[in-house]
């Protein structure tokens, strides 16, 4: 279910006449060198230009899994082996529960010096720490938890976070939903704003629109997962996913006449 709302935030409201000038200032003249065949002053072209924003949501049809694959030793090689291993591992668990190769992607490999190392104070710290990190996109939304469960009995030691967000085509149809809320809403400020200073909307000169912003419901942090991590025997864990907000902006430019 989607729902639409328009969140104007009037950014610049602004009447200007020619091309620079404010409204109703004329040029420092006394008149001697003025066209007597020009227009009045109230008849000059003016333009009016509002920022407007409108916002969309819909119920994510995308979740994004993050997990990763940890190894400490004193050894560089044995570290990489176990990575090698555990990576292997979770990723032959993830196609068995049914999750195409391309789904799972690398999103972080390395091996470095552990920071908590120390000899004296830490004797219990391994020298070397490895990370493979994976990034599994879902279609079905419902996966996220099961999925979650699957990485961490088969290799995975950390669950980075799971996102909940929107499919290319969803958010490409809220991003327009979200600019026609803008645009109307800016129509609307230009209305009030002509009707104030006794002007009339002839036209639109030009339409800009910002970048688009998606914001997705995130589920992340370590008590988030406790849960999980402890749902051994095929387990059925589940989150809770909200609702996805794109939020479109629309900076619209007016011609306006005098409305006398």
């Amino acid at each position: 279910m989607r729902r639409t709302a328009a969140a104007l935030t009037l950014a610049a409201l602004l009447v200007t006449a020619g091309c620079s000038a404010p409204l109703g200032l004329t040029s420092p003249d006394d008149g001697t060198n003025r066209n007597p065949d020009a227009a009045p002053d109230g008849d000059a072209d003016r333009t009016i230009r509002v920022t407007a924003s409108g916002t969309a949501e819909a119920e994510p049809d995308r979740a994004v899994v993050r997990v990763s694959v940890v190894a400490r030793s004193d050894d560089v090689a044995t570290v990489r082996d176990r990575l090698a291993a555990n990576a292997s591992q979770l990723r032959e668990a993830l196609t068995e529960a049914g999750i195409d190769a391309e789904q799972v992607v690398t999103s972080r490999y390395g091996i470095q010096q552990n920071y908590r190392h120390d000899p004296e104070r830490r004797p219990e710290e391994p020298q070397y720490r490895g990370q493979h990190a994976f990034t599994v996109t879902l279609e079905n939304t419902s996966r996220a938890g099961a999925t979650v469960v699957t990485a961490l009995e088969n290799g995975a030691t950390r669950v980075g976070g799971v996102e909940y967000t929107l499919t290319e085509e969803t958010r490409r149809d809220l991003r327009n939903e979200a600019l026609d809320e803008a645009v109307a809403a800016g129509r609307e400020q230009a209305e009030t704003a002509a009707n104030r200073t006794a002007l009339s909307i002839t036209g639109v000169a030009s339409v800009e629109t910002a970048e688009t912003s998606v914001r997705p419901y995130r589920v992340e942090g370590p008590r988030a997962f406790t849960a999980a991590a402890g749902d051994g025997g095929g387990g059925t864990t589940s989150f809770e996913g909200g609702t996805v907000t794109v939020t479109s902006r629309a900076l619209v430019t007016y011609n306006a006449t005098s409305g006398n």
